[in-house]
């Protein structure tokens, strides 16, 4: 796991909850190196970009009044990764029939579908 992505992730998660204990304990220098530490070993397991990350970080604010544990954390990068990665197959489809259908006009109606279902994969993201 990217220290300076982790970094980035604990400065706006103290950002966002400036009041809370988490952003007053990592006012100490040891406390900061140790859940930067924590927070490394946690996420090194998995393969999340940054833009799962942050998608994770916009959806903890919404949903947590505080800043949410490491597990919980997880499990909405987890969520925002898949929505990710299917957004990203369902465009490498939509090229795939786009191709496909310049040669056959009855894959037509099946890049259509993959469009659609990319939007509602896009609505999805933003929720």
């Amino acid at each position: 796991m990217d220290l300076n992505l982790v970094n980035k992730l604990l400065l706006r998660f103290m950002g966002a909850y400036p009041g809370s204990r988490f952003a007053y304990a990592l006012q100490d220098e040891k406390t900061l190196a140790l859940t930067r530490h924590e927070w490394i070993d946690s996420l090194k397991d998995y393969s999340f970009d940054e833009n799962a990350l942050m998608a994770a970080f916009h959806d903890a604010k919404v949903i947590h009044k505080d800043v949410p544990s490491i597990a919980e954390f997880i499990e909405l990068a987890k969520a925002k990764s898949k929505l990710f990665k299917e957004k990203s197959e369902m465009e490498r489809r939509e090229q795939s029939i786009k191709i496909e259908s310049s040669f056959d006009p009855l894959k037509e109606q099946e890049a259509e579908k993959a469009r659609q279902q990319i939007r509602e994969m896009i609505v999805k993201m933003r929720c």
